[in-house]
């Protein structure tokens, strides 16, 4: 995970631990995403593997994707953590 990424997890208000700088683990941002995660699919693309995570928005009953594939399990539920968390802001 990236520096810009761990921000935009801050941003959406991503549960840091304030005295460890270390990113998040796979673990963490499962159990932060809650029941709305629902699973991180792997694909192999040429020789390399790539991962992509859905989740549910609860309210809308409808199943909630990142936008392309991503190196890392992590930053697939990260990804994942941002647009729940977006998708899922109340507006007036």
């Amino acid at each position: 995970m990236n520096y810009k990424l761990a921000k935009q997890l801050k941003d959406a208000g991503f549960p840091f631990k304030p005295d460890v700088d270390d990113f998040p683990t796979l673990s963490e941002l499962i159990e932060a995403c809650g029941i709305k995660f629902l699973y991180v699919e792997q694909y192999v693309v040429g020789d390399t593997l790539k991962f992509y995570a859905v989740g549910r928005d609860l309210l809308k009953r409808k199943d909630i994707k990142i936008d392309g594939l991503c190196e890392t399990p992590e930053e697939s539920v990260a990804k994942l953590y941002i647009k729940l968390n977006k998708e899922n802001k109340w507006t007036d």
